[in-house]
């Protein structure tokens, strides 16, 4: 595995591609990075997401 930085700007087209169906795995294929990496990427969008609770007003 290449020792290679995703960009934070990257980030947003991992989390779309994961929504769309893609696997990790061939989202790390596709970046050559370990499946770690985008796990990691992933974890941290969840953890700092914040629900959107206006839909309910």
């Amino acid at each position: 595995m290449a020792n290679f930085k995703i960009q934070e700007t990257e980030h947003p087209t991992i989390i779309k591609a994961r929504q769309a169906g893609m696997t990790v795995q061939s989202i790390a294929d596709h970046y050559g990075v370990s499946k770690g990496t985008i796990s990691n990427i992933l974890t941290k969008y969840n953890a700092n997401s914040k629900p959107n609770f206006n839909i309910f007003i």
